[in-house]
């Protein structure tokens, strides 16, 4: 089944954006701590609407944008998790970089303000924040 994304301005209901990406498994929904950024998926939107999308393409890594800041910096992972999963930074340009992701580690599941990023361990059910260096 294919998933048709269309991102509509609220107050009218117009399409800003059609973009290309379909969210990879459970997307998680999140928003800069000023609400002009968001993720979803692979997307980023700025506060303008405007989408872009983030791997999945012929030789790419799956990537799950979890959490955004307000300068539009996005984090979240690539790969289809266990030894291959990667930590993703997607800067407001749009380039991406990548490292290892230790075991134990997780992106961030959302920014506060004050760039804290808040991190979730399910396996010992902490939420935790942490200072973005």
């Amino acid at each position: 089944m294919t998933v048709k994304i269309l991102v509509l301005d609220a107050a009218n209901g117009k399409v800003v954006a059609q973009p290309s990406c379909e969210p990879v498994g459970q997307a998680v929904f999140s928003s800069s701590p000023d609400g002009k950024h968001e993720v979803i998926g692979p997307m980023r939107l700025d506060g303008q609407g405007h989408a872009q999308c983030f791997g999945g393409g012929a030789g790419q890594k799956d990537v799950a944008l979890t959490a955004v800041n307000d300068s539009g910096i996005a984090y979240g992972t690539a790969g289809a998790g266990g030894s291959d999963t990667s930590f993703v930074t997607v800067a407001p340009d749009g380039k991406v970089t990548t490292e290892p992701l230790s075991t134990g580690e997780s992106a961030p599941i959302g920014i506060m303000a004050g760039e804290v990023a808040v991190h979730w361990d399910p396996n010992r059910a902490v939420i935790t924040g942490n200072t973005i260096k």
